[in-house]
């Protein structure tokens, strides 16, 4: 496996190219072990926008892009297989965080979103991996297990702490 060896320069290479897939770049780690198998805490899957805007800061920042670099060859394949190559980024992204999710043997996705995307600002800004329109976590199996986020405990607060008439 990768935690054997010397693969931990391949899993920080990994993680960097992987990181921008995941809302606020939080990449999965393993952090329970139970029962042999690791239990991997991340975020859910980062917008386009978000992809675009970290690969940008990334580029500007940095002086080169760590996101997306493959050779020239596999970069003109995706071309030619993605119908839509205004999303090139994104495609690779996912796929380096498929590659990392497969390094980490993770076979199992737990779902805690409500909501299918996130909306901020007009702006689809997280997504899940079960809305994944090019099915690329079809290998995985995903269990949807909703959990509301902090909104709707801002508005159980809000409400003095009473529950009624509150739904997520």
């Amino acid at each position: 496996t990768i935690y054997e060896g010397n693969e931990s320069p391949r899993l920080r290479e990994l993680v960097i190219k992987a990181r921008s897939a995941r809302c606020r770049a939080r990449f999965p780690v393993p952090v329970i072990l139970f029962q042999g198998k690791f239990i991997c805490r991340s975020a859910t899957l980062s917008g386009g926008p978000e992809i675009y805007s970290r690969s940008g800061f990334d580029y500007f920042f940095a002086g080169e892009s760590t996101i997306g670099e493959q050779n020239q060859d596999d970069n003109e394949q995706n071309n030619l297989n993605n119908p839509c190559n205004n999303w090139v980024l994104c495609d690779q992204v996912r796929k380096d965080d498929i590659r990392l999710l497969k390094s980490l043997s993770v076979g199992t996705i737990v779902d805690f979103m409500v909501e299918k995307k996130k909306v901020k600002f007009g702006l689809n800004v997280t997504s899940s991996e079960k809305v994944d329109k090019e099915k690329r976590y079809s290998q995985f199996t995903i269990l949807s297990l909703p959990y509301p986020g902090c909104e709707f405990f801002k508005e159980f607060r809000d409400q003095n702490y009473s529950a009624e008439n509150l739904y997520y």
